[in-house]
């Protein structure tokens, strides 16, 4: 087993763990009593929000929005979104780096199992790794870390995926945190029932949509300049 694979299989196994852990304490509602406890010490909340964070975009970890709607509700809005952000960005060369895979390996194998067509396509958002990375930020239901080794797995550049996860990796933190400052304290948010109800995730499917459309459409209008003859002949020649 080579240092990558231990790395992943490392990564797999403490998220079992930590789920496992979360929910035989008792799942989100556990989270939100231990931040509850801790609300009217703000430097000792934003502390445990913080190794949270870290812990959470580390591994696949159920109730990160709801942490996010806690924390916002008693630290407000943007001090959780950029603690959350700064976690996202401290994170993601390390689960980079576990995800790591040959490109060349990924295209074949997507050749093989999927088809040639499906295999250009993912080459080519691979090639417009910044909107593809946004998109995957964006992406209501995926956490931060199977986005960044999916981003790894098919051969997104590491400054391509960075850049993207600086310009859309607080939209998601900042979106939860909003609703949860809107509540005003945390002591109102009462259960883990109560939070996830005051989830409206449309606006985050509409942004997710707009980008996805506009990935589509790069992607789209780099497969016909590829596929034109007369873009070919004045392609530059090595």
């Amino acid at each position: 087993m080579n240092r990558r694979t231990l790395q992943l299989a490392s990564l797999i196994a403490a998220s079992l763990a930590g789920s496992a852990a979360i929910m035989l304490a008792g799942g989100a509602p556990a989270l939100i009593d231990i931040l509850r406890l801790a609300e009217r010490h703000s430097v000792i909340l934003a502390i445990l929000f913080a190794a949270w964070a870290l812990i959470a975009n580390c591994l696949v970890l159920p109730a990160g929005s709801v942490s996010l709607i806690a924390g916002g509700a008693s630290l407000g809005m943007f001090v959780p979104t950029a603690i959350w952000f700064a976690a996202q960005l401290a994170t993601a060369p390390l689960l980079y780096r576990a995800g790591r895979v040959d490109r060349q390996r990924v295209e074949a194998i997507m050749r093989r199992y999927f088809g040639p067509l499906t295999a250009d396509w993912v080459a080519r958002a691979a090639d417009d790794g910044v909107w593809t990375t946004v998109l995957l930020r964006l992406t209501p239901v995926l956490p931060s870390a199977p986005a960044t080794l999916i981003a790894a797995a098919t051969g997104i550049e590491f400054k391509a995926f960075m850049f993207g996860t600086a310009l859309a990796g607080w939209v998601r933190p900042l979106y939860f945190a909003s609703l949860g400052a809107s509540i005003g304290s945390i002591a109102r948010v009462g259960t883990a029932e109560t939070a996830l109800s005051i989830e409206n995730l449309w606006p985050l499917v509409l942004v997710c949509a707009c980008a996805a459309g506009m990935l589509g459409f790069r992607l789209w209008a780099a497969r016909c300049s590829a596929n034109d003859p007369a873009a070919r002949a004045h392609a530059p020649v090595d």
